[in-house]
């Protein structure tokens, strides 16, 4: 006959390798499922990188392309000014003909010698005043 105290123990070797065995096969689990969510989320870390790098590039391609067409803008604009003011005919004064007149009348009247306002070439001698 078999002793029973060694089916006892034989019976809780057993329980104890079940019991350790389904813990170990829960941890692992576990640990899995945690390592595939790290790799999700490592995995949609580096697409929201590559994707933020694509429009920054893109940003910088378009502010590039926006700031030559400014500068080629400009620099037609100022083209087109620099040939209007070489073309166009340079005006000798830009005051009306009238005006004209009347500042050279004034300008001939006050260079006469007659003139009543105008300053005696030298100050008449008067008595000093103390």
């Amino acid at each position: 006959m078999v002793n029973p105290y060694l089916l006892l123990a034989c019976g809780v070797g057993l329980v104890l390798a079940a019991v350790g065995g389904y813990h170990h096969g829960v941890t692992t689990a576990e640990d899995a499922c945690i390592a595939r969510a790290a790799e999700a989320a490592h995995a949609a870390a580096e697409s929201a990188r590559l994707d933020a790098e694509a429009e920054s590039m893109r940003r910088a391609e378009e502010s590039a392309r926006m700031a030559a067409s400014a500068a080629a803008s400009r620099e037609a604009r100022l083209k087109g000014q620099i040939n209007a003011l070489k073309s166009a005919p340079r005006p000798d004064c830009l005051l009306p003909a009238d005006r004209v007149r009347d500042l050279n009348d004034a300008i001939r009247a006050a260079n006469q010698l007659a003139a009543p306002e105008r300053v005696p070439d030298a100050m008449p001698v008067a008595a000093a005043a103390d």
